[in-house]
């Protein structure tokens, strides 16, 4: 469930690098003075950049724990098959 979790909390960290750096941007547009506008793009920038690195980050984890669940699915379900073909075999031998 860690690994859920760890998917959740990458996706809203995402969310929130999206929301600064439109946030920045709109400083950078609003401001007067030319260097420090630039500078506000170049944070919006990054942000963005990371934004879009914990989304990926984000896809990544929850495939990975979706595929060791279902790993764990069709390891259950195998051993399911062996305990009911043990307990046919005893009782054909009772």
């Amino acid at each position: 469930m860690a690994s859920g979790n760890l998917s959740v909390h990458r996706r809203e960290l995402g969310l929130s690098s999206g929301n600064l750096a439109r946030a920045s941007n709109m400083l950078a547009n609003a401001e007067d003075k030319q260097d420090l506008s630039r500078r506000l793009a170049n944070v919006g920038t990054i942000y963005e950049n990371l934004g879009e690195i914990y989304t990926d980050l984000s896809d990544k984890d929850l495939y990975d724990f979706s595929e060791l669940l279902s790993d764990q699915v069709r390891m259950t379900s195998k051993d399911t098959v062996l305990i009911f073909l043990i307990s046919g075999s005893r009782s054909r031998w009772n």
